[in-house]
C-alpha cells in the first residue's frame, strides 16, 4: 500500500512539477528575449542620441560661423561703402585742384601777356628775365615788382601740383584697399554658402537621428514592459514550482506518516529510524585502535581551531552556506577558521563554514541543513548552527539533538539581501555578530587538527582537483596559500579577496542515498583514504574516527601523525576516485 500510494503521489508530483518547470523555462527564454530587445534598443538608442547631439552641435557651430561671416561682409561693404566716398571726395578734390592749377597757370600767362601788350620795354624786360633770365636786360629795381607777382603765381601753381599728387595717392590707396576688400567679401560670400549647405545637411541629419531616436524610444517601452512582465512570471513559476515541490514533499512525508503509524498499530512494533552507516571504504572493517590514533589531540595554546596564537574563548558557529554557481561569490568564506565541502543532490555541494576566532560583517547566502552536519559537526563542543531550514526527517534528528549537540540560531539572526545573485531562496545573509547575538548556550570547541611545520613532509605538490560532477573544486598553491577556482573560475570571496586556504584537506568519503529524504549523506566516522596539503607539500595517508563526537585522526603511510600548518583549513569531503593531484 505504502508504495503504491508514495508511486502514484511521486507521479502526479512530477507531473506538476514538469508542467510548472516547462513554464519557467519559457517564461526565462522570453525574459532574456526581452532582455536582448532591451539591450539592442538601448544601445541603439545611445548611438543615434549621440549622432542626434553631434549633429546639432556642428549645425550650432556652422549657425555661429554663417553669423560671423554675414557680419563680416557687413563691416566689409561699410567700408568700401566709406573708401568710394573717400575716392570721390578724393576725385572732387583733385578736380578742384586742377581746376586750381589751370585758373593759376592762366594768371601766370595772363601777365606776361599784359607786360608785352602794354608796351613797358622795362616790363617786358622784366617779364622776358623771368621766362628767361639770360636775355633780361634790365636792372634788378626794374624786376621786382613782376618777381613777386610771378613768385606768387608759381608757389600757387606748386601748391595745386602737391595737392593733385596727394590727392592721386589717396585715390590709389583707397582703390587698393577697395579691391582687397571686396576680395574678402567675394571669399567670405563663398565661404557663407558653403557653410549654408552644410548647415543644412547637419539639421536634416539632426532631425533624422531625432526622428530615430523617438521611434527607438517608442519601441523601447513596450520592450521594456515585456521584459518586466517576463521577470514576474519566471519570479511566480520559481515561486510556485518550489510551493509545489514543497507542497507534494509535505504530503507524501504526512502520509508515508499516517501509514507508518497503522502499520506500527498493526504490528505492535516499533518505527525503525534510519541512522548513518559506519563503514570503511577501504576494508569495510571498522577501525580499532591502530598506531597513530587518539580520541584527544594535543592542546592548542591560541585558536583551537586554528592553532594561531591568542583567540577568543567562545563557542562556534556552524553556517550553512550555498555553492551553486549562480550565488558566487559569497560572503565571508575567508573569515571561516574551518571550512567543510561536502556533496549534496546533482553532483552539487555546499559549505559549513566554521567560526569561531574571527567575526565578519556578512556572511551567506544561508541555505538548508542535511543529515550529513548531524554527525560531522558532532567534535566542535556543541556549536551553535545557523541554517535555512531542511526537511521533516533532518529537522526531527536536529531536534532531538538540541542541546546536547548543537544549538540552534535563532531567527532573528538572518536578513533578506535583494541585491545578491540567485534565486529569492538564496539571499538570505546574516553576521557573526547577529548569529552569536541570538544563540544561547553552547560550549567551546576542541582542536582538531595536530599543528607543525609540515615543510618537509611528503612530497611538492602544486594543487589538487577534485570533480563531484556538476561541479569541479581546484586549489593551486601559489607559494603562501591555496587559492581556490570553481568551475574553471576565480573563486571569491564578496567581502573582498580571493577565496584561499592555509590547508587543504581531500578526505575521501563514502555517500549513501538517506532513504528518508532522498539526498547523499556522508559517511563520516569509520576509515577512508586522505590527501593532506600544506605549505606546498602533500602526504597521502588516511582518515579515521571512531565516533561523531571525536576529531578525525589523520595517519600517514607510513603511520606517523599528519600535521597541518597553523591557519584557515579546508575539507573537502569528496567522493572516492574524485580527486586527482596536480
Amino acid at each position: 500500500m505504502l508504495d503504491e500510494l508514495t508511486d502514484v503521489e511521486a507521479e502526479i508530483a512530477k507531473t506538476d512539477i514538469d508542467a510548472v518547470t516547462a513554464d519557467r523555462d519559457r517564461a526565462r527564454a522570453r525574459r532574456e528575449s526581452a532582455q536582448a530587445s532591451v539591450t539592442s534598443l538601448t544601445t541603439r538608442r545611445d548611438e543615434v542620441g549621440q549622432r542626434a547631439t553631434e549633429s546639432r552641435s556642428e549645425a550650432d557651430e556652422l549657425l555661429a560661423r554663417r553669423t560671423e561671416l554675414l557680419e563680416m561682409i557687413d563691416t566689409r561693404n561699410d567700408e568700401n561703402l566709406a573708401r568710394s566716398k573717400s575716392i570721390s571726395s578724393s576725385i572732387d578734390d583733385l578736380l578742384v585742384a586742377r581746376s586750381d592749377l589751370e585758373r593759376d597757370e592762366g594768371l601766370l600767362i595772363q601777365v606776361q601777356i599784359q607786360v608785352y601788350t602794354r608796351g613797358d620795354p622795362r616790363q617786358a624786360s622784366a617779364a622776358n628775365e623771368v621766362f628767361d633770365p639770360e636775355r633780361a636786360i634790365e636792372p634788378l629795381r626794374l624786376r621786382h615788382s613782376f618777381d613777386s607777382v610771378a613768385q606768387h603765381a608759381s608757389d600757387l601753381v606748386a601748391g595745386h601740383v602737391d595737392i593733385i599728387e596727394s590727392n592721386q595717392d589717396s585715390i590709389a590707396d583707397d582703390r587698393s584697399a577697395l579691391v582687397s576688400a571686396e576680395s574678402d567679401r567675394d571669399t567670405a560670400r563663398s565661404e557663407v554658402g558653403s557653410v549654408v549647405t552644410r548647415l543644412t545637411e547637419a539639421r536634416e541629419t539632426a532631425e533624422a537621428a531625432e526622428e530615430e531616436l523617438a521611434d527607438i524610444v517608442d519601441e523601447l517601452e513596450p520592450a521594456k514592459s515585456d521584459l518586466d512582465a517576463a521577470t514576474a512570471d519566471l519570479q511566480r513559476l520559481d515561486g510556485q514550482l518550489s510551493a509545489v515541490s514543497d507542497a507534494r514533499l509535505q504530503a507524501l512525508e504526512s502520509q508515508i506518516a499516517d501509514v507508518d503509524r497503522q502499520i506500527s498499530e498493526l504490528t505492535n512494533t516499533p518505527i525503525p529510524v534510519t541512522t548513518p552507516r559506519s563503514i570503511n571504504p577501504i576494508s569495510g572493517a571498522r577501525p580499532t585502535g591502530r598506531p597513530g590514533y587518539s580520541s584527544n589531540l594535543p592542546p592548542v595554546n591560541g585558536e583551537p581551531l586554528t592553532g594561531r596564537s591568542g583567540g577568543v574563548s567562545r563557542p562556534a558557529i556552524a553556517v550553512k552556506i550555498d555553492n551553486a554557481s549562480n550565488v558566487r561569490p559569497q560572503a565571508g568564506l575567508n573569515g571561516a577558521d574551518l571550512i567543510y565541502e561536502e556533496q549534496v543532490e546533482g553532483g552539487y555541494t555546499r559549505f559549513v563554514a566554521v567560526f569561531q576566532s574571527t567575526d565578519v560583517a556578512r556572511v551567506g547566502p544561508v541555505r538548508s541543513a542535511r543529515t550529513t552536519d548531524i554527525d560531522l559537526l558532532g567534535n566542535l563542543g556543541r556549536p551553535y548552527l545557523a541554517f535555512s531550514g531542511a526537511n521533516p526527517y533532518t529537522l526531527q534528528r536536529l531536534g532531538a539533538l538540541e542541546g546536547s549537540v548543537f544549538t540552534t540560531v535563532g531567527q532573528g539572526a538572518y536578513t533578506r539581501d535583494s541585491s545578491r545573485p540567485g534565486f529569492p531562496w538564496q539571499n538570505l545573509m546574516s553576521s557573526t555578530d547577529r548569529l552569536y547575538a541570538n544563540s544561547r548556550g553552547g560550549g567551546l570547541p576542541q582542536p582538531l587538527f595536530r599543528y607543525g611545520n609540515p615543510s618537509n613532509a611528503g612530497r611538492a605538490a602544486s594543487g589538487v582537483t577534485v570533480d563531484f560532477g556538476a561541479e569541479r573544486t581546484q586549489y593551486s598553491w601559489n607559494g603562501s596559500q591555496y587559492e581556490r577556482t570553481s568551475d574553471g573560475a576565480a573563486h571569491n570571496d564578496a567581502n573582498g579577496g580571493r577565496f584561499t586556504a592555509d590547508n587543504v584537506i581531500v578526505q575521501y568519503t563514502t555517500y549513501f542515498t538517506q532513504p528518508a529524504t532522498g539526498s547523499p549523506e556522508a559517511v563520516t566516522t569509520g576509515i577512508g583514504n586522505v590527501l593532506v596539503m600544506s605549505q606546498g607539500r602533500l602526504v597521502e595517508g588516511t582518515w579515521d574516527r571512531l565516533s561523531s563526537s571525536q576529531p578525525f585522526n589523520y595517519v600517514a603511510n607510513d603511520g606517523t601523525p599528519i600535521e597541518i600548518s597553523p591557519g584557515r583549513t579546508h575539507v573537502i569531503l569528496a567522493p572516492p576516485g574524485s580527486g586527482a593531484v596536480g
